[in-house]
């Protein structure tokens, strides 16, 4: 919810051609305490652009190193 509520904010607030909000994280609690598993997640909320044009989407991933699926 994060992701998709900072997108929302930018847009409303600077009126951008597009917004991407791509966050990876470790969740600390799994992996510190009770079953110590590795915890990683990503989630990704576009806006504008980079949700209409798939080329831009793709070549913002391309930038980032990040697989665009």
């Amino acid at each position: 919810r994060i992701g998709e509520q900072f997108c929302d904010f930018l847009v409303k607030h600077l009126f951008p051609v597009g917004v991407v909000c791509y966050i990876q994280a470790v969740h600390l609690c799994i992996t510190s305490r009770g079953v110590k598993k590795q915890s990683h997640f990503k989630t990704c909320a576009l806006r504008g652009v980079f949700k209409d044009d798939e080329k831009a989407r793709a070549e913002f991933f391309q930038i980032l190193n990040i697989p665009a699926n």
